[in-house]
């Protein structure tokens, strides 16, 4: 028994040693840190006005058989939290500018903003070709990234349940399938306008010294992994379905086309706005800009698996 032990705690010494420690397997699978209190980009803190961004998305409903309606366009202002939406039958570029025209000719709170967010999807194609010709930015999103469509995708929830709610309180009395959604999309629409809406605050008239702290933290040039979204396939890079499991990676590993080794991202430069933490523009990642807890910073010395354990 007492050599069984031995044997047991040398093999434990062995796997814990530096320099399995330091290997990559065990960096992609090191469990990401939880964002400082305060940390997520908030942007009631930036000082913006009314109209002044605006994230737009597709909500998919159950087919409404009164209208045939099957999509919801959702607006969402980031400062003022305003919120409106309108049914839709498809989702075509066409049909979903005229609805976003008619929200900014009829609504009263909301009009066409000096910035539009909004995902890479066809259905927007036209609306990014609108904004362009009245002189707007158009922000397209990650594939991948819902964090930076967070404002309209909460939207969408709390006005997705709202409407099927409605459904599952007629289904619980009838007994039958209910799918009617159009006639309580403006309600619902109201209803969530009233609870969320605000004044936008002021800007902040200065940065916190805490940002400038750490954004010295990670230099231009620093080789860094960035956190994953999403759980994805560690041969091909494919999005799996379903949240993180234990058994998943939580940092990204990058490949060069027909190459083995890692090819790193690297730090470019640093966005400072106010009342925000520090932002890090990375390479080969144009759109986004992460906080340094979302990135990795990879080690002087760390290996890939050792060949041995391939099998013949």
């Amino acid at each position: 028994l007492s050599l069984s032990l031995m044997c047991a705690r040398a093999r434990a010494r062995r796997l814990s040693a530096p320099r399995y420690a330091m290997s990559v397997l065990s960096q992609l699978f090191r469990r990401p840190p939880p964002p400082p209190r305060g940390a997520v980009a908030s942007y009631s803190q930036a000082g913006l006005e009314g109209n002044g961004v605006h994230q737009i998305d597709l909500l998919e409903l159950p087919r409404d058989p009164a209208t045939g309606a099957r999509y919801a366009l959702t607006v969402y202002d980031l400062a003022t939290r305003h919120v409106a939406a309108r049914a839709l039958r498809t989702k075509e570029a066409g049909p979903t500018l005229a609805a976003l025209t008619d929200i900014y000719d009829n609504d009263a709170h909301l009009q066409w903003p000096r910035r539009l967010e909004i995902d890479g999807g066809r259905e927007f194609a036209r609306v990014a070709s609108e904004a362009a010709r009245r002189g707007l930015a158009v922000r397209v999103a990650v594939p991948g990234r819902h964090s930076q469509q967070r404002g309209v995708e909460n939207f969408n929830r709390e006005l997705g349940k709202l409407l099927l709610k409605r459904q599952h309180a007629e289904e619980l009395l009838t007994g039958r399938p209910a799918r009617h959604w159009v006639a309580d999309l403006e309600p619902s629409v109201l209803d969530i306008d009233s609870r969320w809406a605000r004044e936008p605050p002021p800007a902040p008239h200065a940065f916190a010294l805490a940002q400038f702290l750490e954004a010295r933290e990670l230099a231009a040039g620093t080789p860094v992994r960035v956190r994953l979204d999403r759980p994805r396939d560690t041969a091909t890079g494919r999005p799996l379905p379903g949240p993180f499991r234990a058994t998943d990676p939580k940092w990204e590993f990058r490949r060069l086309p027909g190459k083995l080794e890692e090819a790193p991202r690297r730090v470019e430069g640093v966005v400072y706005k106010p009342g925000q933490s520090a932002r890090y523009r990375i390479t080969g990642i144009p759109n986004a800009t992460f906080a340094r807890w979302q990135l990795q910073v990879i080690q002087p010395g760390e290996q890939l698996p050792p060949a041995s354990i391939l099998r013949p």
